[in-house]
Order: C-alpha cells, then sequence, then structure tokens
C-alpha cells in the first residue's frame, strides 16, 4: 500500500473516532518528568508549541526506535533546525466516480534553516531544507469545495501558530516523495506538485518519531506520532542532541 493511502486510512478512522476538531495529548515532555539534564539557557526563549495541533489526525504503523541514536543511525537526514516558514504544499486527490467526490491527503511545505548536522548527514550548517509535511485529509465535493466542519487536514495557518518562525527541531528522516510517484491509478490526480520550491532544492520527508520541537524549559514534544512514542528518548531536547553529538559526524 502506498504511504499516502495508509495515512488516508488512519486520518479518515481517526475522524470517525474523534470528532472533527485537532486535540489530545499536547503536553511537553519534562526534563523534570523523566529524570533528564538541566535545560540550557536558550530553552528558555523557546516559543510555546502546539504538539497537538501539529500531530492532527496523523496515524502510523511502524517499528519504534527506542532512541535518537538508533533512529538517525538508520536513516539518512538527522539535523537541528530552526522554522523559517510554513506554506501550502500539493495534494493528493483520490476520486470516486459514483459520487464525484474526492478524498484529498493535503500537505504544507515547512522551509528551514539547518543549523547542525549529524551522523553524515549531506546538509551542511547554513542550508535551507524543506520539509514535506504531511497534515491530514478532507473530502472535496465536486464543485471542488471542501468544509471545514468535517476536514481532518489541518490549515496552514493553524501550523503557522503551533510552530512558529524560530523555532528549533531535531529532524530525523528519508528524503522528500516525488509526488508523482503517488499516482499509481487512474483515480488519483496530484495538485500543486513543486509549488514554493526553488530548483535543485532539498526536500525531506520526516520518520514518524523524528520531528521533535524544543520547548520553554528544555523540554521536546513530538510533531508526528504521539509523544509516548519518545518518551523514553533523554531526560531534555539538550540531551538528545548531546546523544547525537556522540555519534560523530
Amino acid at each position: 500500500m502506498k504511504l499516502h493511502k495508509a495515512l488516508v486510512a488512519a486520518s479518515v478512522a481517526a475522524l470517525a473516532l474523534m470528532g472533527c476538531a485537532p486535540g489530545g495529548e499536547g503536553s511537553a515532555i519534562s526534563a523534570s518528568q523523566i529524570g533528564g539534564e538541566s535545560p540550557s539557557a536558550l530553552s528558555s526563549a523557546a516559543p510555546v508549541i502546539d504538539g497537538a495541533t501539529l500531530r492532527g489526525y496523523m496515524a502510523y504503523d511502524y517499528d519504534i526506535a527506542e532512541s535518537a541514536a538508533a533512529l538517525a543511525s538508520r536513516l539518512p537526514y538527522a539535523f537541528l533546525a530552526e522554522v523559517v516558514g510554513w506554506s501550502d504544499g500539493y495534494s493528493v486527490l483520490e476520486h470516486v466516480e459514483e459520487s464525484g467526490l474526492a478524498v484529498a491527503s493535503r500537505t504544507a511545505l515547512l522551509e528551514v534553516k539547518v543549523t547542525e548536522s549529524f551522523a553524515g548527514t549531506p546538509v551542511p550548517r547554513g542550508s535551507t531544507v524543506y520539509v514535506d509535511f504531511a497534515r491530514g485529509v478532507e473530502n472535496v465535493a465536486a464543485d471542488g469545495s471542501t468544509d471545514p466542519r468535517t476536514s481532518g487536514a489541518i490549515p496552514v495557518e493553524a501550523l503557522r501558530l503551533a510552530a512558529p518562525a524560530g523555532s528549533r527541531f531535531l529532524f530525523v528522516g528519508y528524503p522528500g516523495v516525488d509526488p508523482a510517484d503517488q499516482i499509481y491509478a487512474e483515480y488519483i490526480t496530484v495538485e500543486g506538485a513543486g509549488v514554493g520550491l526553488p530548483e535543485g532544492a532539498t526536500v525531506v520527508t520526516p520518520h514518524p518519531q523524528g520531528m521533535l520541537f524544543e520547548t520553554a524549559g528544555g523540554d521536546f514534544v513530538s510533531a508526528r506520532t504521539g509523544d509516548a512514542d519518545v518518551r523514553g528518548w533523554g531526560g531534555s531536547f539538550d540531551a538528545l542532541l548531546s546523544e547525537l553529538r556522540a555519534m560523530g559526524k
């Protein structure tokens, strides 16, 4: 099954169970709660991060890594970055011929500046990288309209508020997927491919455990999978960085 189909199925199931508004566990993982290192002075100035909004209704089926280093050791990208800005990404539409409806898998494009890279990551400090960020699904009527009351797609503006410019996060993941590769049947179409991307841009996709934002006080919160899947990963955001630095470059 293609990745976006798995995410569509998971998101639709979540909508049925949870209603329409994003929510869920949004609290950061605290150094004081799990016995980690003291937060750095920089952490006190970290923006407030809304993890529940960032996660939305996304759900994943994957093998859980036991540490940040274990995850980074098997994936090509591991770096520390700072948010530059969010914009709308491409959409993958599955058309339902009988009804004229389509199910749209929406994405956002997150522009970031790499401030440190780990474990042989091929993006040096100062590089601009674009994160392909899945933001959920929604039904599209035959006339192209959508209903915000039933949408499972996180609005781009909500993402801007949930992780504003200047936010720091640890990224671990893969090269981005070419949107054209999502067209595997005649009822699939893609809209907006390549919008907002300069020529030769580096695009990456996070592992479910691979997008952890620093919060005030030195904590961290997951932007993709639930916080429970990374709860044992050290005691603070700085501890995660120290673990990856110890791997070498």
